[in-house]
């Protein structure tokens, strides 16, 4: 196909084939959220150098600062009939009259008027697929960055198991099931709880300047070489005071538990309360306390003849 026979995009049309005025839109009212007059707005000024309605007229509208507006219109009849534009991109005039606007310096090439309704199909074509490709781009981000949070929340909630799986490790060393007291209270808080009686207990001893060193180890020692070695017992703690010694063990029957108390010779300067059995899962619980004579020093001098 020759250059001459090849359908000219871009279409250049004589000054007077369109309407134009210079339109001063200061006297419109300012919308919030534009930045700019509305079409219909300037469409309305444009009117009154028309001679025809608005309606009938596709216009362009360029802004020449502050807010005064080149106008430039064409009939849609013009557009749609004029067998010349079928191929064309756009349409443009080929100058701006000085007696609309003089000394002009605008390009009249940047007044398109195949815009609108009359924009043509390739444009609008290649408009629609830049919109679709951009949308499946921004779909594939938040695809990825959706996916990307999916993972982080995955590998906390993996984390968060792991810690609690640990954690419950060591409240079940702590307090194992069918051994230790039954209590109400969730596990973190129990032994909370405790940490703040030794603190607190611990914190008492250091603040009493009058208050010998208990000899916790004569005491213990003393009370050990005692043990009756014939009686089975799980013991769960034994707290020594300079006053008394507190033993919570586990047996297996009531008899039992009586038969290490009777086994138990305790010395001179100790004396035995009332043990306190009571039943657990796996049998029974036995609570003694021993108490020191007020006339003796400690467990180790009751050993002694």
């Amino acid at each position: 196909m020759s250059r001459a026979s090849q359908p000219q995009r871009h279409i250049t049309w004589p000054t007077h084939r369109f309407y134009w005025a210079s339109i001063d839109a200061s006297i419109l009212p300012k919308r919030l959220f534009q930045r700019g007059p509305d079409r219909r707005a300037l469409g309305y000024l444009f009117e009154s150098d028309l001679p025809v309605s608005i309606d009938r007229i596709h216009a362009a509208y360029v802004q020449l600062g502050d807010n005064r507006f080149i106008a430039c219109g064409i009939e849609h009849e013009r557009l749609t009939t004029d067998l010349s534009l079928r191929e064309a991109l756009t349409l443009s005039p080929d100058e701006i009259p000085q007696e609309v606007v003089p000394e002009c310096l605008v390009d009249p090439r940047s007044i398109n008027l195949l815009t609108g309704p009359h924009e043509p199909a390739p444009v609008r074509r290649e408009r629609y697929r830049f919109i679709g490709e951009s949308a499946a781009v921004a779909a594939l981000l938040l695809l990825a960055v959706v996916l990307g949070i999916e993972r982080r929340i995955v590998a906390w909630d993996r984390a968060t198991a792991q810690m609690q799986a640990k954690s419950q490790a060591v409240y079940d060393d702590l307090y194992p099931p069918g051994i230790s007291a039954p209590s109400t209270q969730p596990m973190p808080l129990r032994l909370v709880a405790e940490l703040r009686l030794l603190e607190r207990t611990r914190g008492r001893a250091a603040q009493s300047p009058d208050l010998e060193e208990p000899q916790s180890g004569h005491t213990l020692a003393a009370l050990l070489h005692r043990w009756p070695t014939e009686q089975p017992i799980m013991t769960e703690s034994i707290s020594v005071t300079p006053a008394s010694v507190t033993l919570i063990g586990l047996l297996p029957t009531a008899p039992a538990a009586q038969g290490f108390v009777s086994a138990f010779q305790l010395p001179d300067a100790w004396e035995a309360r009332q043990p306190q059995i009571s039943t657990v899962s796996d049998g029974v619980r036995l609570t003694w306390r021993l108490t020191r004579r007020p006339d003796s020093r400690d467990i180790a001098d009751g050993s002694r003849p």
